[in-house]
């Protein structure tokens, strides 16, 4: 399947739109009691969705000066890890007890990816093969 997409503002505007259609609709399904919608919740909603945008855009075009395309987007995979860690200093949410045990295997299917570990096949069950 291919999507023949081209980038630039209009594409980047109508992901934006998608992905608000998207989060919005766990909002209307759940109706939490404490969501107020005032014009200050309004006025950091563009924020919220254009800064992430902008800082993800260009730490991800910088990490590919220094690194391949493909472990860049392995490294992305470890998004979930600084949400929580961010959730936890500036929100103050105390993560779950399986919270540090998904983090330790993001961290090792990363490494394992990226080659960083190495793991060594026992030399009898390689000569028994041959």
């Amino acid at each position: 399947m291919v999507f023949k997409l081209e980038g630039g503002l209009a594409l980047t505007r109508q992901m934006l739109v998608y992905g608000s259609v998207f989060l919005v609709l766990p909002v209307v399904m759940e109706q939490p009691t404490a969501f107020e919608l005032n014009y200050a919740v309004i006025g950091c909603l563009p924020g919220l969705a254009i800064f992430p945008t902008i800082f993800g855009f260009y730490c991800n075009t910088k990490a590919i000066e220094y690194l391949s395309p493909s472990q860049v987007q392995i490294l992305e995979l470890s998004e979930p890890i600084f949400a929580a860690l961010i959730a936890f200093v500036f929100l103050h949410e105390v993560p779950g007890p399986s919270t540090p045990f998904g983090g330790m295997l993001i961290v090792l299917c990363i490494s394992i990816a990226n080659g960083l570990l190495h793991f060594s096949h026992n030399s009898r069950s390689v000569n028994s093969i041959k």
